[in-house]
């Protein structure tokens, strides 16, 4: 996956990923993002000017309560090309245009759609 990231978007970048607990995701997700709930993913960036360039947080128990424990591995997979995006500067919140862009770099790295029929990423946009 890492080797597909690198070549669709042409560079490279040192990131951390770390699965934690809903309690660490949680004061991680109040403490960046002024949100006091757990969530799946929370991608956090340094800089360029660091040696790690961003950490993106896992919790695989609020992956499995979206998707099941059969379909966990798919949506982590989505969740930390997601996260990278995010570290590398690219939002879907700003605007649609930004959220086509991101989604379409989503879709040419993963080589599947990960908003196809699925309610739970529709909700999170």
């Amino acid at each position: 996956m890492m080797a597909r990231l690198n070549q669709v978007l042409k560079r490279s970048a040192r990131i951390h990923v770390s699965a934690v607990g809903s309690a660490r995701i949680r004061s991680l997700n109040r403490t960046y993002r002024g949100r006091d709930c757990p969530t799946n993913v929370l991608s956090i960036g340094w800089g360029a000017s660091r040696s790690i360039v961003g950490d993106i947080f896992l919790c695989p128990a609020v992956i499995r309560e979206e998707v099941g424990r059969s379909a966990a591995a798919k949506r982590t997979h989505h969740l930390i090309v997601h996260g990278v995006l995010h570290i590398l500067g690219y939002d879907h919140e700003g605007s649609v245009a930004q959220a086509r862009t991101m989604e379409r770099l989503e879709q040419k790295i993963l080589g599947w759609n990960p908003y196809e029929n699925s309610e739970q990423d529709k909700r999170d946009k």
